[in-house]
């Protein structure tokens, strides 16, 4: 689990162009984080978590998006430090950083 949610922590299941207000909210005040692939109560995708070995494809049909918001998502939680890619594309996993 992150922190909760506050006027600098937004979480977002997935992206959505509409989240930019957010991003231009967070730019004119005092800064702050919005948080792609962590649901409402700061847990970071159950299905990473509990399926380490899930295709982008099955996330994709399961989450109701296409492949490459997939894709976005993962990286932008690997840049965050969130969670982290063991082994190869094929045969590796997911883990959580720090669980």
């Amino acid at each position: 689990m992150i922190k909760k949610e506050n006027q600098t922590i937004e979480f977002k299941q997935n992206w959505r162009d509409e989240y930019l207000q957010y991003v231009s909210g967070f730019a004119n005040a005092q800064g702050g984080t919005l948080f792609i692939g962590v649901d409402d109560n700061g847990n970071v995708i159950e299905n990473v978590l509990e399926n380490s070995v899930e295709t982008s494809a099955s996330l994709a049909k399961h989450f109701g998006v296409n492949e490459r918001t997939i894709r976005r998502d993962l990286q932008f939680l690997q840049a965050k430090g969130i969670i982290r890619r063991v082994g190869p594309d094929k045969g590796g996993h997911w883990e959580i950083v720090g669980q």
